[in-house]
């Protein structure tokens, strides 16, 4: 130690010798106050609402995306000590609860008076396991007599503070990220990105939807992803069509494993009215004795066909009308009511019969025109 500090140090131990049974003023105002560290909340980001990512993308001042693929949200504060104290909050993770063996640390993305948030990007912790978390606070000097000494001789030992520890695991649910969203006025197509910390098998994925609930679950209705045969962990798209006209819907994916289910953000827009079906085409051919075959072909337009068919009664001259006209409905065929065709027999022999097909949509329904066929006389 060179002269200039030894007589710097002999000078500050004869002033606090002569203050030692005066504690109150001078060495009063050297001692810092209490700090207390609340470690508040651990958040698992897989389990978390679309409302709390939105709340806490906001509060941290980042993209809803950038917090879907972090793996876990820490909230702490800070009270108490001297308001001209720096604080140097972090979060620390360990195995043990002693916090002896530190594996993960978070530091602070954003900070709101004596609040602090921070989080954990993916893969840095294992799913299922135990984990022990605490606020730590490291500053330096100034932290009554010893931190004053060290300042004096330039050796500013770090103080370090800890707060409560809380334990937690990762659930391991998928995380959702729609990096893709087209919207008509009739269907929506989701692109999806999945993340995981785990290679679990994936059971199922797709989007869910509802006019009513805002966050919608596989408990409301739902629709598959495309090549359902090659589910990965990579991305999938999806594309829900089955809507009703002129309605408000909230869409959302999904992905099902054994660790549960998943949810990414919620997709919301309102249907158009759309336009009823069309008929493109109606003929009729004789089909053997007292029968005929009916064709006809539609245009589901705007939404999807619900529901097709025909029907046909007898011809009345004298009144130019349709007598005793049966509606007969037809199951879908694979192509999902966008053809008919079908063979009506037992006619009466010698009689006109007028025909015509009908296919609806939720929109409405469209008729065709009739069309007369006539039996012939025993």
């Amino acid at each position: 130690m060179n002269k200039r500090r030894l007589l710097g140090l002999l000078c500050l131990m004869a002033l606090l010798a002569t203050s030692c049974d005066n504690k109150g003023d001078y060495w009063g105002a050297m001692e810092a106050s209490e700090t207390t560290m609340t470690l508040e909340r651990i958040c698992d980001v897989s389990t978390l609402s679309q409302d709390s990512i939105e709340l806490l993308s906001r509060i941290m001042g980042i993209d809803t995306d950038e917090l879907y693929r972090a793996d876990a949200v820490m909230i702490g504060k800070v009270s108490g000590g001297e308001t001209s104290r720096y604080y140097y909050p972090r979060f620390v993770i360990a195995k043990d609860k002693t916090m002896e063996e530190v594996i993960a640390e978070a530091y602070i993305r954003h900070s709101a008076g004596n609040t602090f948030y921070a989080f954990l990007d993916q893969n840095m912790l294992a799913v299922g396991e135990t984990y022990y978390c605490a606020m730590n606070d490291y500053h330096y000097g100034y932290t009554g007599r010893p931190g004053l000494l060290d300042h004096v001789l330039g050796e500013n030992a770090s103080k370090e503070q800890y707060s409560a520890v809380k334990t937690f695991r990762l659930s391991g649910l998928p995380r959702l990220i729609v990096y893709d969203t087209q919207l008509s006025g009739f269907s929506c197509y989701l692109s999806v990105e999945v993340r995981s910390n785990t290679k679990t098998e994936i059971i199922e994925q797709g989007a869910c939807y509802s006019s009513a609930n805002t966050q919608p679950t596989i408990a409301d209705q739902k629709t598959l992803a495309r090549e359902t045969r090659d589910y990965n962990y990579s991305n999938f798209v999806v594309e829900v069509t089955d809507f009703l006209p002129n309605t408000h819907y909230y869409v959302r994916p999904y992905v099902t494993t054994k660790e549960g289910t998943g949810y990414g953000p919620v997709v919301e827009f309102t249907t158009e009215r759309g336009s009823e079906p069309e008929v493109n085409n109606f003929t009729l051919y004789p089909s053997g004795y007292m029968s005929v075959e009916l064709y006809a072909s539609f245009y589901a337009n705007d939404f999807l066909i619900t529901n097709y068919g025909y029907s046909y009664g007898i011809y009345s001259q004298e009144t130019g009308m349709v007598q005793d006209e049966k509606n007969v409905e037809i199951p879908f065929t694979e192509d999902n009511g966008l053809t008919l065709s079908e063979v009506v027999s037992d006619l009466r022999p010698g009689t006109i019969y007028k025909f015509r097909v009908y296919v609806k949509n939720e929109v409405g329904t469209t008729y065709s025109e009739y069309l007369t066929f006539e039996t012939p006389a025993e």
